[in-house]
């Protein structure tokens, strides 16, 4: 299997379009892809059918999956904003694609013998956790992928299969053939405080945690923290609900899916998170933590990847890059620093799907990989 990237940042979708395709036929020499990705920043909904059928007629890939996003990622470098065209794809004659789209809540069948399953949803027209949990059922295949952030509806928001524009629903991608895959999750967030337990919540509503109103315990954790961690809780405090089946005494950094607080109702003493609760369940608050970004990244790749992969897709969460370090290509930097520069590419989305404990849960603030490893072609 070889991977290849190319990406342009013309502000003219077709003329990025040439650039890209032009650069791709110089990198493979003109070799057909097998499976190409292209993942689309700022560009006009108007212009992408055409856009993606000459790419269709230049580069004539087997199968030919798109998306539109905020922000793109090629080459280590993160283009956080459009415009952007990034191609990613692979070229093994051996691989084995299957596409699917849908709307609602009908998920597709499960296919046998799939090595990965990449997933990408449309947040204003799916369910999405609802949906992963379906997803998951019959099959022991890694599901990784993210939510669009190109647009504030779903008539803005646009995936690509095989000669099809869809706007809104979800995309599955079930691929197989000589290749392994290993997956990364990096954390974002760290906690502070201790675990607690709900103990009064309705919907995204909590009421009471360990029988005492959220406001009073964040005023207290507030004035317990160090001076650095007091100002990182004013802009970026955050909540984790504990993921399931972990044993409750090993809850630990990691451990907790990271959610949004939404809102704060000080007269009634109440919080709005960005997530559903449930009474009985264990949260923790947590602070966005560029350091903590950094340190687990890099241990999750020395952990997880034994080898350098051949090519790596990034789905990396819209607040980290330069509004978790102050700096752009800091993730990217990161994974070239351990591994070379093995053709990557991927997006910025508006939430990350990734395993962890072989569960797949919709994640926040954290950078999901997949690292694509050749295997002897099968006889």
């Amino acid at each position: 299997m070889d991977c290849f990237c190319s990406y342009s940042t013309h502000s003219d979708a077709p003329s990025a379009v040439a650039l890209a395709a032009a650069d791709w036929l110089l990198a493979t020499d003109g070799r057909i892809p097998d499976c190409l990705f292209v993942f689309a920043a700022g560009w006009p909904l108007d212009e992408v059918t055409t856009c993606m059928q000459e790419l269709g007629r230049t580069l004539r890939p087997r199968v030919m999956i798109g998306l539109n996003c905020s922000g793109a990622i090629a080459a280590y470098r993160e283009m956080e904003v459009g415009p952007a065209l990034v191609l990613w794809g692979m070229i093994e004659p051996d691989l084995e694609v299957q596409t699917t789209h849908w709307l609602g809540d009908e998920i597709p069948a499960n296919v046998a013998g799939a090595k990965v399953r990449m997933v990408f949803m449309d947040p204003y027209s799916s369910d999405c956790e609802h949906l992963l949990r379906l997803l998951q059922q019959d099959t022991g295949a890694p599901l990784v992928g993210g939510l669009l952030s190109g647009g504030s509806s779903s008539r803005e928001q646009w995936l690509w299969m095989n000669g099809t524009l869809h706007c809104g629903g979800s995309l599955l991608i079930s691929m197989s053939g000589p290749f392994q895959v290993s997956t990364v999750v990096a954390q974002g967030c760290r906690p502070i405080g201790t675990p607690m337990f709900v103990t009064k919540c309705e919907g995204n509503l909590l009421y009471e945690l360990n029988g005492e109103s959220p406001v009073k315990v964040l005023e207290q954790l507030y004035f317990s923290l160090p001076e650095k961690d007091r100002l990182l809780f004013r802009s970026s405090l955050v909540i984790g609900l504990e993921m399931a089946p972990f044993e409750r005494q090993h809850l630990s950094q990691g451990d907790f899916l990271i959610r949004n607080v939404v809102g704060v109702d000080e007269s009634k003493g109440t919080l709005v998170v960005g997530a559903g609760m449930e009474e009985a369940s264990v949260v923790q608050f947590h602070i966005r933590d560029g350091t903590t970004a950094r340190n687990d990244l890099v241990q999750q790749l020395k952990a997880v990847f034994q080898e350098p992969p051949c090519g790596l897709l990034m789905i990396t969460c819209l607040g980290r890059g330069t509004r978790m370090y102050g700096v752009p290509h800091t993730d990217s930097k990161l994974i070239a620093s351990q591994w070379g520069r093995p053709p990557m590419a991927g997006f910025f989305a508006n939430g990350e799907i990734g395993p962890v404990g072989g569960i797949s849960y919709l994640h926040g603030y954290t950078a999901c990989l997949i690292g694509f490893h050749p295997k002897e072609r099968l006889a």
